[in-house]
C-alpha cells in the first residue's frame, strides 16, 4: 500500500492506495474521545468494489458496502460507539 495524491477531489496529505485483492489490507487511524458514547464519522472514499470495515478493540463496530465510485469521491456517516481514550 502506498499514499497517493493526484486523484482529483481529495483532501489533506493524501489517501492510501493499493489494497488491490489482498483480504488482509488495512489501515489504522487512531482516534481519541474524552467520554464513552456513540459518534458519528465521514469517510471519504474512491473505490472499486469491496467494503470498507470499522474496528473498535478491535470488534467489528460499522460496516459500509462499497460500489464502484467511477473515480469520483463519496461520503458515508457512520456511527458507532467508542470509548474514552485513544
Amino acid at each position: 500500500m502506498f499514499r497517493g495524491n493526484s486523484m482529483a477531489g481529495f483532501e489533506g496529505a493524501g489517501y492510501v492506495m493499493g489494497y488491490g485483492t489482498n483480504a488482509d489490507a488495512n489501515t489504522r487511524f487512531v482516534v481519541s474521545v474524552l467520554d464513552d458514547g456513540m459518534y458519528g464519522g465521514t469517510i471519504r472514499y474512491a473505490s472499486g468494489y469491496g467494503a470498507i470495515q470499522i474496528d473498535h478493540d478491535r470488534k467489528p463496530s460499522a460496516g459500509l458496502s462499497v460500489s464502484n465510485t467511477n473515480g469520483q469521491w463519496e461520503e458515508a456517516t457512520l456511527r458507532m460507539f467508542l470509548r474514552a481514550g485513544a
